[in-house]
């Protein structure tokens, strides 16, 4: 009898242990849109914001950079939404923009009092993937990430053409 219960309490507590954890997906790694498989955006873009939306088939987002000398970063999120909050995590990546290794600077809220998330980092040379979650699984919602750089080793950015500006302040605007 003593066995069936020390075997059910471990059982009990594996599977609370499983529970715990808020990070959808963190054990399928076969998904589409896991902890360790982000819907990828591409690039990030430092002279636009990035769009991306939380929904019940995209959890996590994720964005790669590269930045070829010393340079300061900011990484911030703006929220389109009522009451969505963001976790923001940034990783070292390889050259082909996929993340590597733990996360090398983290943040839920700026300075505890939003729900928004900032980073603020001095990167050296190479290449980089920033990931975004909703802080709580039910949270849905339209978002966008920021991304400022200082240095000689930043993104080049390209203004846009006469042609994108205007078609964008049209769809900005409307006809």
């Amino acid at each position: 009898m003593r066995r069936f219960a020390a075997a059910l309490a471990l059982t009990a507590l594996t599977a609370l242990a499983a529970c715990a954890s808020d990070e959808v997906g963190t054990s399928a790694d076969d998904a589409t849109d896991s902890w360790a498989k982000p819907t990828l955006h591409g690039e990030l873009d430092f002279a636009e914001s990035n769009y991306a939306e939380f929904t019940a088939s995209q959890r996590f987002h994720g964005w790669s950079f590269e930045v070829t000398g010393e340079v300061d970063v900011v990484l911030s999120t703006a929220i389109m939404e009522a009451n969505l909050d963001t976790v923001m995590y940034l990783y070292s990546a390889d050259e082909t923009g996929k993340k590597t290794g733990a996360y090398i600077a983290k943040n839920d809220d700026v300075d505890d009092a939003s729900i928004t998330s900032e980073i603020r980092r001095t990167l050296s040379p190479g290449h980089y993937f920033v990931q975004v979650r909703a802080a709580k699984e039910l949270f849905t919602g339209r978002f966008a990430v920021n991304a400022g750089c200082t240095g000689a080793g930043c993104p080049v950015v390209e203004p846009p053409s006469v042609t994108d500006y205007c078609d964008s302040a049209e769809e900005s605007f409307g006809k």
